[in-house]
């Protein structure tokens, strides 16, 4: 009963809010926003700050996190049928690093712009013989701090690939990709935690040596009519035959666990079951299947580049 009043209230004061944004003229996004805030607000709050941000509405803020801290830095990535998932004992990726989007602002630092479509990631992958390095891919009408701009300012119209700048990026040799891999997650097979990451001064030198990775991949799991125009698409990530080089882990051995690993399985990949007990309306988020445990549907390449990098990771399907 408690929780009902909780999120009829929280609707309420979007409600209000909405209503002061449409007299000011708030952008179809921010509305989005808003609404989806609506979804995450409760399990968030108690880990971060949500605060009104610009064109985006509503964001989140985390708080307590470590120096140098970034987005899919606290965790590793595991090979899953459907591409590279993060894993992390920090309790609110289950939420931010599958649903939404990630970007940097001057005023606060990362923020979380909320969505409603799960992913089993939202970055962008850059690889080379010696690095492995991913981005979070930032929302629609996303518009760089100076900091992060494309040299030259970029241009109007630009695609949220052309804006996924060398200071966006996160980069680890290319051997420590697979930390621990096959063994269970701990605080010690965190890039972050264990040292991992090249540093952030390094990055403008890595960058260049490094080339996109292209094998975007729609998410097979939603109805197609979801899914028109190739809006919706995500990287899958490195191929298994390069990681296996790279790593000198034998490529049967990490096909062998992409085929019994589960989703599930993975920490803080899924809404966590207590979360759906408390937060019901979360269900309509969640993935048909993928939360049982169920086999995951093949992927379907994604078609028409210039479409994946207008609705790459989009959050709201």
């Amino acid at each position: 009963m408690k929780t009902r009043f909780v999120v009829r209230a929280f609707s309420t004061l979007l409600a209000l809010c909405l209503l002061m944004g449409l007299t000011l003229g708030a952008t179809v996004q921010a509305v989005a926003s808003t609404e989806d805030a609506a979804l995450f607000y409760e399990e968030l709050s108690s880990y971060g700050t949500w605060v009104d941000y610009d064109r985006h509405g509503p964001v989140w803020v985390p708080k307590r996190v470590e120096a140098g801290w970034r987005p899919y830095s606290n965790g590793r990535w595991a090979p899953t049928e459907a591409g590279y998932v993060f894993e992390t004992d920090e309790p609110w990726g289950w939420a931010t690093y599958h649903y939404g989007n990630w970007m940097p602002t001057e005023a606060y630092g990362w923020v979380w712009v909320p969505g409603r479509t799960w992913y089993p990631n939202t970055v962008n992958w850059r690889t080379s013989d010696e690095y492995v390095g991913w981005a979070p891919i930032p929302p629609e009408d996303y518009v760089p701090p100076p900091s992060y701009a494309p040299y030259g300012g970029g241009s109007p119209g630009s695609s949220l690939l052309d804006l996924i700048t060398a200071p966006l990026y996160i980069f680890v040799k290319a051997t420590s990709f697979l930390m621990g891999f096959g063994m269970p997650y701990s605080s010690s097979y965190s890039y972050l935690g264990c040292g991992a990451l090249a540093p952030v001064a390094y990055i403008p030198v890595i960058y260049p040596q490094t080339c996109v990775v292209t094998n975007y991949v729609m998410p097979s799991y939603y109805p197609a009519g979801l899914l028109a125009g190739g809006v919706g698409a995500y990287a899958w990530g490195p191929p298994v035959s390069y990681v296996s080089r790279v790593t000198n882990i034998n490529q049967t051995v990490i096909n062998n666990y992409i085929r019994r690993v589960k989703v599930v399985e993975v920490r803080n990949a899924m809404v966590p079951r207590q979360v759906l007990a408390k937060r019901p309306f979360l269900q309509q988020t969640v993935p048909p299947g993928l939360a049982a445990g169920h086999a995951w549907p093949k992927v379907r390449p994604a078609a028409h580049m210039e479409r994946v990098a207008r609705g790459l990771a989009r959050g709201d399907l």
